[in-house]
């Protein structure tokens, strides 16, 4: 009996040896095991990183901008109840300041364009990364 046992075994560890050498042979590194994935996972991860720089740097020009045309708003309501009182010193004044706050403004648009120029290069560096 023991040897029948034996022999048992045996023959399944040659079956299971045998169907091993026959099934295919896959790399534990998955199926980009090349020296450039290294290198691509890495631009990636750059790229996403960048993708949230722009992002935050969009969303801080975009409350400049909010706050600015808020500023402009109240210059002009102030220059408009200067110029009904008749009182030309506040009336210079606050046209000077509202003059102030749309070049702000307009920077502030300026710099929301770049900033979206930005992240669409960088969002299209990512798909590019990502298909190679």
């Amino acid at each position: 009996m023991k040897k029948s046992g034996h022999r048992t075994a045996t023959v399944v560890a040659g079956a299971l040896g045998a169907l091993v050498l026959a099934l295919p042979v896959r790399s534990s590194a998955g199926p980009y095991h090349d020296s450039d994935y290294g290198q691509d996972s890495g631009r990636v991860r750059q790229d996403e990183r960048a993708i949230k720089r722009e992002d935050k740097d969009l969303e801080q020009g975009r409350a400049a901008q909010r706050r600015d045309a808020d500023q402009l708003q109240a210059e002009r309501q102030e220059m408009n109840q200067a110029r009904r009182a008749g009182d030309q010193g506040a009336y210079q004044q606050d046209l000077q300041e509202a003059r102030d706050a749309k070049r702000a403004l307009q920077r502030d648009n300026a710099q929301i364009r770049q900033d979206k120029g930005e992240l669409r290069q960088d969002e299209q560096a990512l798909r590019h990364d990502r298909n190679e």
